[in-house]
Protein backbone atom coordinates (compact mmCIF):
# COMPACT_ATOMS: atom_id res chain seq x y z
CA UNK A 1 0.00 0.00 0.00
CA UNK A 2 2.67 2.32 0.58
CA UNK A 3 4.51 1.53 -2.70
CA UNK A 4 1.46 2.15 -4.50
CA UNK A 5 1.10 5.83 -2.65
CA UNK A 6 4.72 6.32 -2.84
CA UNK A 7 4.17 5.63 -7.10
CA UNK A 8 1.37 8.29 -7.27
CA UNK A 9 2.80 10.87 -5.17
CA UNK A 10 5.78 10.27 -7.68
CA UNK A 11 3.33 10.34 -10.97
CA UNK A 12 1.50 12.68 -10.01
CA UNK A 13 -2.46 12.51 -10.87
CA UNK A 14 -3.88 11.39 -14.53
CA UNK A 15 -6.29 13.15 -16.53
CA UNK A 16 -9.04 11.03 -15.41
CA UNK A 17 -7.96 11.82 -11.49
CA UNK A 18 -7.68 15.21 -12.71
CA UNK A 19 -11.40 15.39 -14.21
CA UNK A 20 -12.75 13.73 -11.52
CA UNK A 21 -11.07 16.01 -9.14
CA UNK A 22 -12.64 19.37 -11.04
CA UNK A 23 -15.94 17.82 -11.42
CA UNK A 24 -16.14 17.79 -7.38
CA UNK A 25 -15.21 21.05 -7.05
CA UNK A 26 -17.74 23.30 -6.17
CA UNK A 27 -16.06 26.47 -6.01
CA UNK A 28 -17.78 29.66 -5.09
CA UNK A 29 -17.07 33.17 -6.55
CA UNK A 30 -13.79 34.19 -4.63
CA UNK A 31 -15.22 37.22 -2.24
CA UNK A 32 -13.54 40.30 -1.71
CA UNK A 33 -12.77 41.90 1.37
CA UNK A 34 -15.10 44.71 2.64
CA UNK A 35 -15.25 46.02 5.92
CA UNK A 36 -18.78 45.89 7.86
CA UNK A 37 -19.08 49.59 7.44
CA UNK A 38 -22.74 50.26 9.54
CA UNK A 39 -22.00 48.71 12.91
CA UNK A 40 -18.66 50.71 12.93
CA UNK A 41 -20.49 54.04 11.20
CA UNK A 42 -23.27 53.17 14.27
CA UNK A 43 -20.47 53.13 16.89
CA UNK A 44 -18.57 56.23 15.56
CA UNK A 45 -21.93 58.40 15.77
CA UNK A 46 -23.06 57.00 18.81
CA UNK A 47 -19.94 58.31 20.55
CA UNK A 48 -19.68 61.97 18.52
CA UNK A 49 -23.49 62.14 19.78
CA UNK A 50 -22.65 61.68 23.06
CA UNK A 51 -19.88 63.97 22.90
CA UNK A 52 -21.69 66.60 21.36
CA UNK A 53 -24.11 66.33 24.11
CA UNK A 54 -21.39 67.00 26.69
CA UNK A 55 -20.48 70.32 24.72
CA UNK A 56 -17.80 69.12 23.11
CA UNK A 57 -18.10 70.09 19.58
CA UNK A 58 -14.86 69.98 18.46
CA UNK A 59 -14.09 66.80 20.10
CA UNK A 60 -17.04 64.95 18.64
CA UNK A 61 -15.49 66.28 15.07
CA UNK A 62 -12.16 65.22 15.51
CA UNK A 63 -13.30 61.98 16.76
CA UNK A 64 -15.39 61.26 14.03
CA UNK A 65 -12.35 62.40 11.41
CA UNK A 66 -10.31 60.24 13.05
CA UNK A 67 -11.95 56.85 13.35
CA UNK A 68 -13.75 57.37 9.93
CA UNK A 69 -9.47 57.81 8.02
CA UNK A 70 -8.28 54.76 10.74
CA UNK A 71 -11.11 52.50 8.74
CA UNK A 72 -10.69 53.47 5.47
CA UNK A 73 -7.05 53.32 5.79
CA UNK A 74 -7.55 49.54 7.44
CA UNK A 75 -10.14 48.75 5.05
CA UNK A 76 -8.00 49.55 1.96
CA UNK A 77 -4.78 47.96 3.70
CA UNK A 78 -6.59 44.81 3.75
CA UNK A 79 -8.03 45.08 0.40
CA UNK A 80 -4.61 45.23 -0.78
CA UNK A 81 -3.45 42.42 1.30
CA UNK A 82 -6.19 39.91 -0.30
CA UNK A 83 -5.85 40.92 -4.05
CA UNK A 84 -2.41 38.46 -3.82
CA UNK A 85 -5.03 35.78 -4.03
CA UNK A 86 -6.62 37.08 -7.05
CA UNK A 87 -3.10 36.48 -9.38
CA UNK A 88 -4.39 32.72 -11.29
CA UNK A 89 -3.03 33.32 -14.25
CA UNK A 90 0.62 32.65 -13.43
CA UNK A 91 2.37 29.03 -13.82
CA UNK A 92 3.35 26.34 -11.66
CA UNK A 93 5.33 23.08 -11.97
CA UNK A 94 2.97 20.03 -11.25
CA UNK A 95 3.90 16.48 -12.08
CA UNK A 96 0.60 14.76 -14.41
CA UNK A 97 0.96 11.34 -15.43
CA UNK A 98 4.59 11.37 -14.67
CA UNK A 99 5.56 13.82 -16.25
CA UNK A 100 6.31 17.38 -15.34
CA UNK A 101 4.18 20.45 -16.83
CA UNK A 102 3.61 24.39 -16.00
CA UNK A 103 -0.30 24.73 -15.79
CA UNK A 104 -1.71 27.89 -14.36
CA UNK A 105 -2.53 27.97 -10.84
CA UNK A 106 -6.31 27.93 -12.11
CA UNK A 107 -5.71 24.68 -13.12
CA UNK A 108 -4.40 22.99 -10.30
CA UNK A 109 -7.17 20.80 -7.85
CA UNK A 110 -6.26 19.12 -4.55
CA UNK A 111 -4.23 16.31 -4.97
CA UNK A 112 -1.74 17.37 -7.85
CA UNK A 113 1.46 17.17 -7.17
CA UNK A 114 3.57 20.71 -7.00
CA UNK A 115 7.22 21.31 -7.67
CA UNK A 116 8.50 24.12 -5.31
CA UNK A 117 11.76 25.62 -5.32
CA UNK A 118 13.22 27.62 -2.53
CA UNK A 119 11.57 31.26 -1.57
CA UNK A 120 8.61 30.44 -3.54
CA UNK A 121 5.67 32.04 -2.64
CA UNK A 122 3.03 29.44 -2.06
CA UNK A 123 -0.37 30.16 -4.20
CA UNK A 124 -2.46 27.34 -3.12
CA UNK A 125 -2.85 25.84 0.29
CA UNK A 126 -0.36 22.59 0.40
CA UNK A 127 0.28 19.47 2.76
CA UNK A 128 3.79 18.94 3.40
CA UNK A 129 6.31 18.56 5.83
CA UNK A 130 9.09 20.55 4.75
CA UNK A 131 9.65 23.58 6.54
CA UNK A 132 7.41 26.84 5.72
CA UNK A 133 7.94 30.56 6.68
CA UNK A 134 5.27 32.62 6.81
CA UNK A 135 5.39 36.47 6.95
CA UNK A 136 5.35 38.54 9.35
CA UNK A 137 1.90 39.90 8.14
CA UNK A 138 -0.05 36.75 7.71
CA UNK A 139 1.26 35.61 10.99
CA UNK A 140 -0.19 38.71 12.44
CA UNK A 141 -3.61 38.51 11.06
CA UNK A 142 -4.01 34.88 11.89
CA UNK A 143 -2.78 35.63 15.78
CA UNK A 144 -5.07 38.85 15.73
CA UNK A 145 -8.39 36.89 14.73
CA UNK A 146 -7.32 33.95 16.18
CA UNK A 147 -6.74 31.46 13.70
CA UNK A 148 -4.11 28.35 13.38
CA UNK A 149 -3.51 26.12 10.82
CA UNK A 150 -3.10 22.76 10.96
CA UNK A 151 0.97 21.43 11.55
CA UNK A 152 1.22 20.03 8.25
CA UNK A 153 -0.89 22.43 6.16
CA UNK A 154 0.94 25.25 4.74
CA UNK A 155 -1.21 27.75 3.38
CA UNK A 156 -1.26 30.46 0.41
CA UNK A 157 1.15 33.05 1.04
CA UNK A 158 3.34 31.11 2.95
CA UNK A 159 7.16 30.91 1.53
CA UNK A 160 8.84 27.29 0.69
CA UNK A 161 12.80 27.28 2.47
CA UNK A 162 13.57 24.57 0.70
CA UNK A 163 13.32 22.68 -2.96
CA UNK A 164 10.84 20.16 -2.17
CA UNK A 165 7.15 18.51 -4.25
CA UNK A 166 4.21 19.35 -2.05
CA UNK A 167 0.59 18.23 -2.31
CA UNK A 168 -2.24 20.65 -3.20
CA UNK A 169 -4.46 20.34 -0.64
CA UNK A 170 -7.20 23.51 -1.38
CA UNK A 171 -7.20 25.99 -3.93
CA UNK A 172 -9.27 28.85 -5.21
CA UNK A 173 -11.71 30.18 -2.41
CA UNK A 174 -11.66 27.25 -0.45
CA UNK A 175 -7.99 28.46 0.51
CA UNK A 176 -7.62 29.02 4.23
CA UNK A 177 -7.06 32.97 3.77
CA UNK A 178 -10.47 33.34 1.87
CA UNK A 179 -12.09 30.27 3.27
CA UNK A 180 -11.58 31.25 7.36
CA UNK A 181 -9.10 34.32 7.72
CA UNK A 182 -11.37 36.36 5.20
CA UNK A 183 -14.67 35.64 7.16
CA UNK A 184 -13.22 36.52 10.10
CA UNK A 185 -12.03 39.92 9.45
CA UNK A 186 -15.17 40.55 7.24
CA UNK A 187 -17.43 39.93 10.31
CA UNK A 188 -15.56 41.35 13.34
CA UNK A 189 -14.98 45.37 12.68
CA UNK A 190 -13.32 46.11 15.42
CA UNK A 191 -10.35 43.60 15.20
CA UNK A 192 -10.30 44.12 10.88
CA UNK A 193 -9.43 47.93 11.55
CA UNK A 194 -7.22 46.71 14.21
CA UNK A 195 -5.18 44.05 11.53
CA UNK A 196 -5.77 46.74 8.90
CA UNK A 197 -3.82 49.07 10.65
CA UNK A 198 -1.61 46.67 11.55
CA UNK A 199 -1.32 45.82 7.97
CA UNK A 200 -0.52 49.43 6.80
CA UNK A 201 2.15 50.04 9.11
CA UNK A 202 4.09 47.15 7.93
CA UNK A 203 3.54 48.19 4.34
CA UNK A 204 4.91 51.44 5.39
CA UNK A 205 7.98 50.40 7.37
CA UNK A 206 9.08 47.59 5.93
CA UNK A 207 11.55 49.68 2.80
CA UNK A 208 13.33 51.60 5.95
CA UNK A 209 13.78 48.24 8.07
CA UNK A 210 15.19 47.30 4.60
CA UNK A 211 17.74 50.30 4.60
CA UNK A 212 18.12 49.84 8.06
CA UNK A 213 19.24 46.31 7.70
CA UNK A 214 21.55 46.97 4.71
CA UNK A 215 23.20 50.13 6.24
CA UNK A 216 24.32 47.70 9.26
CA UNK A 217 25.40 45.17 7.08
CA UNK A 218 27.78 47.46 5.40
CA UNK A 219 29.01 48.65 8.69
CA UNK A 220 29.81 45.18 10.18
CA UNK A 221 33.54 44.80 11.14
CA UNK A 222 35.57 42.01 9.79
CA UNK A 223 37.87 39.92 11.63
CA UNK A 224 40.99 40.03 10.31
CA UNK A 225 41.87 36.84 10.58
CA UNK A 226 38.64 36.00 8.39
CA UNK A 227 39.80 38.99 6.07
CA UNK A 228 42.71 36.93 5.35
CA UNK A 229 41.30 33.81 4.30
CA UNK A 230 38.75 35.66 2.30
CA UNK A 231 42.05 37.43 0.77
CA UNK A 232 43.65 34.22 -0.11
CA UNK A 233 40.42 32.22 -1.22
CA UNK A 234 40.19 35.08 -3.62
CA UNK A 235 43.84 34.35 -5.23
CA UNK A 236 44.70 32.67 -8.36
CA UNK A 237 45.16 28.64 -9.05
CA UNK A 238 48.30 29.75 -8.92
CA UNK A 239 49.02 31.21 -5.41
CA UNK A 240 47.06 28.04 -3.79
CA UNK A 241 49.58 25.89 -5.66
CA UNK A 242 52.71 28.25 -4.00
CA UNK A 243 51.82 28.53 -1.09
CA UNK A 244 50.98 24.43 -1.01
CA UNK A 245 54.41 23.65 -2.25
CA UNK A 246 56.45 26.09 -0.20
CA UNK A 247 54.61 24.71 2.95
CA UNK A 248 55.28 20.97 1.65
CA UNK A 249 58.66 21.51 1.48
CA UNK A 250 59.29 23.48 4.84
CA UNK A 251 57.56 20.76 6.49
CA UNK A 252 59.61 18.15 5.06
CA UNK A 253 62.65 20.20 5.09
CA UNK A 254 63.35 20.32 1.77
CA UNK A 255 64.58 23.00 -0.62
CA UNK A 256 62.01 25.37 -1.11
CA UNK A 257 60.13 25.07 -4.78
CA UNK A 258 61.34 28.15 -7.31
CA UNK A 259 58.29 29.27 -9.18
CA UNK A 260 58.81 31.18 -12.25
CA UNK A 261 57.43 34.60 -12.85
CA UNK A 262 54.50 34.50 -15.40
Amino acid sequence: MKTMLKMQQYSGLSRVEVRKAKMALHQSPQAKFSLAWTPVLAMTLGASVVTVLLGHTGLAVMFLVMVLGLAMGANLSLRHFFTQFDQQDAKVLVIRDGLSRLEPVSALVPGDQLVGQAGMVLPVDVWTDDAVAMPKLLKGLLSIVGLNPAGDLAIAGSVLTTDATVTVAAVGASRFCLDALLPALMSRPTIAIMAGLQAGLRALFAPMTLVVAHLSSNRTPVDPQTQNEMNFDSDSLVGHVRHAATLSAFQYNQDPVSWTSR
